[in-house]
């Protein structure tokens, strides 16, 4: 994921996004993580405990879980109910022609997955994409109200 995010930083078309990485949430403090989901119009991350984080995010987040299958926090509605925003679940290339989808491996009960460059640029696309249209609403809407 930091070489996709270090190569995007350096892209015109991102001029103005602002990635973060976060490679262990264990490494920081609980406010820290409230702060770090609190302040993103978008998440991207894979499935785990630390998705409970979710519960910081503002209204109209944009909300992306990377998977391999199994337990996703996406497919449990009471979950998501708490989330507001926008949400998807990107899972396991399953040889079909999946625009964005992860690569994924198991060893054991271990499983990891990659995503592939062409993917991850679908999907920060399909996510500014979703932003900009949600900021012009907003913006239509408060000229309608003369605000």
């Amino acid at each position: 994921m930091h070489e996709l995010v270090a190569k995007a930083k350096g892209m015109t078309k991102y001029h103005g996004v602002e990635f973060s990485v976060v490679e262990d949430f264990n490494e920081l403090t609980v406010a820290e993580q409230a702060r770090a989901f609190n302040l993103a119009d978008a998440v991207i991350m894979s499935t785990g405990e630390h998705m409970a984080n979710a519960i910081f995010v503002t209204d109209d987040t944009m909300f992306v879980e990377l998977g391999c299958g199994g337990f996703s926090s996406i497919d449990n509605a009471h979950f998501m109910s708490f989330v507001l925003g926008t949400h998807q679940s990107v899972k396991g290339c399953d040889g079909a022609n999946e625009e964005v989808c992860v690569q994924c491996s198991r060893e054991g009960l271990n499983s990891s997955f990659i995503i592939a460059e062409d993917a991850f640029h679908s999907l920060v696309d399909g996510i500014l994409k979703a932003h900009q249209e949600k900021v012009a609403i907003m913006r239509d809407s408060r000229r309608e109200l003369g605000t």
